[in-house]
């Protein structure tokens, strides 16, 4: 079987038998300039990044003001990434995490003390798009070329 349709399957199981999901698309996360969950402690605070994962844990607590936020866990090859989803962010994001087994998103670090996360400001201008074709899985993504005019890429 092939890697991607090793993932495909993988990501319909909910069961990753062989390598992380994330691993298999590394490359191309990072051609991207998608960061990977272990290099976020080295980026300085409220550098914009680009974030992929596996998503491991959506929690919406209600909140007194009556306003939602969103925490979510995205899980990649080499650890978890703590996110928060804010108000203004929660309309255009809450989707890509509660509807996706795979999220990418776009948001600013966060550090807090010692801890480290990723204050989400919208969806990732890319999707990661798997299609069965009759002989085999193919595997694509689509970039938006705003990423690229805006200089999205280089600010981390």
């Amino acid at each position: 079987m092939n890697p991607f349709s090793q993932l495909l399957r993988d990501l319909n199981l909910k069961v990753y038998t062989r390598t992380h999901p994330l691993e298999i698309m590394r490359p191309h996360l990072d051609a991207l300039g998608f960061v990977k969950a272990s290099d976020l402690e080295g980026i300085p605070h409220g550098t914009e990044v680009l974030v992929a994962g596996l998503v491991v844990l959506v929690h919406n607590p209600p909140i007194r003001s009556g306003k939602r936020v969103m925490f979510v866990t995205l899980e990649d090859e080499t650890g978890l990434i703590d996110l928060v989803i804010p108000p203004k962010s929660l309309g255009e994001c809450a989707k890509e995490v509660v509807f996706h087994s795979i999220a990418f998103l776009s948001g600013k670090v966060e550090k807090i003390m010692e801890a480290v996360r990723v204050n989400v400001t919208s969806k990732a201008p890319c999707r990661l798009s798997l299609r069965v074709d009759p002989r085999e899985v193919q595997y694509e993504y689509e970039l938006c070329k705003s990423l690229f005019d805006n200089g999205h890429r280089d600010r981390h």
